[in-house]
């Protein structure tokens, strides 16, 4: 059994101090231990595990308050019904999209986003839960995992032997199932990002935490450690398509994962984020999204090898707003990444040399009046 009771942060100067909220505990003091990825902000209050305590105790006329360590559960905030979000504040979906993500989500449906880079497949996971009201997600870049065992944590040496250590993983996911054993009602998010920059000899292992049962086992030192995936957390995957370092998923992830294509967004909705994002002119910002989605049409029609997505018109929107023409910032941003050297002449940038990609793309772009 665990026992929850609620504290709230107080930060000042850096410096994060707790208070119970209620007076069960009224001569202890929270030690409240802070978990890997947990961010606490002035104000919070959360639900913690009560861990141990420290009786109050006195010597003579002095007497020491009680020490009751906690482990932090859940944040307490405002949570919204999934049927009701028909749409994400300042944050591009398809509608149809999202209600399918959201019915397949409170399904227990892992997804998997698959798009072109810079579409915002990872930014919706977070910018779901923080609509939703759930929990911050847990991102974990799977790529960089070797072996099961990496995702949820690795053997290290204390004191003379060899213990395992759990990852943020394990530790988001112990704090699901207890917030889940308590019917706390909050809900997790688990982002696995680039799922496809793993190859599939490498997925194979984690087949069994995404089929209907949600459970793996693999080694450690002290022996068989098994992990079940709780029923309140749902689970978002990433995929990249057609870049360098990306493998198929094999056939069983992919029976897994129900894909959920994610487009470019609308013009006019790219321009009303840069001018929200970097505080320019709405014109300023359709020059520069406008030029960005000509060079989406190029590298699409395979004649030039890079484009930017919503991080490039953004990154040319803030130095349009720190006083550059439109022009080089759009050159700075849009074509560092293409063969092809630029020199500053007559005041503009010029290729040095008139066949490289660089000069062929901007001939181009002159050629449809947007450059």
């Amino acid at each position: 059994m665990h026992h929850l009771i609620r504290v709230r942060a107080h930060i000042t100067d850096g410096v994060t101090t707790w208070s119970f909220v209620g007076s069960e505990f009224p001569d202890y003091v929270p030690n409240v231990l802070s978990g890997p990825d947990i961010i606490v902000n002035d104000g919070d209050v959360w639900t913690t595990d009560v861990l141990t305590t420290k009786k109050p105790s006195r010597r003579g006329t002095k007497s020491q308050p009680g020490v009751a360590t906690l482990r932090p559960i859940t944040r307490v905030q405002m949570r919204q019904a999934w049927e009701s979000l028909t749409s994400i504040p300042n944050f591009w979906t398809d509608p149809v999209q999202l209600k399918a993500i959201l019915l397949w989500l409170h399904a227990g449906q892992p997804v998997v986003l698959v798009g072109p880079k810079g579409t915002g497949k990872s930014s919706l996971g977070y910018a779901l839960t923080k609509a939703l009201g759930w929990q911050d997600p847990c991102k974990v870049d799977v790529y960089m995992a070797k072996k099961t065992s990496d995702l949820f944590g690795s053997d290290a040496a204390q004191d003379g032997s060899t213990l395992f250590r759990g990852s943020a993983l394990l530790d988001f996911l112990e704090r699901a199932w207890i917030a889940h054993t308590a019917e706390t009602g909050d809900r997790f998010l688990l982002i696995l990002d680039e799922l496809n920059r793993v190859h599939a000899k490498s997925n194979e292992s984690l087949h069994g935490l995404f089929d209907d049962i949600g459970q793996i086992t693999f080694m450690t030192t002290q022996g068989p450690k098994m992990i079940k995936l709780p029923p309140n957390v749902a689970v978002v995957a990433t995929m990249n398509m057609g870049y360098t370092g990306t493998f198929d998923l094999d056939e069983a992830m992919r029976d897994r994962f129900m894909p959920v294509r994610i487009s470019r967004m609308p013009i006019d909705t790219e321009v009303e984020m840069v001018v929200k994002a970097c505080n320019i002119n709405p014109a300023q910002a359709l020059e520069i999204v406008t030029i960005a989605d000509r060079l989406r049409a190029l590298m699409d029609s395979a004649q030039c090898s890079f484009a930017p997505s919503f991080r490039g018109t953004r990154a040319a929107g803030h130095l349009v707003r720190g006083g550059m023409s439109a022009r080089d910032a759009i050159v700075l941003s849009m074509t560092g990444w293409l063969n092809g050297e630029l020199k500053r002449q007559d005041g503009q940038f010029k290729p040095v040399d008139p066949a490289s990609e660089v000069a062929k793309v901007l001939t181009a772009l002159t050629q449809h009046g947007v450059a």
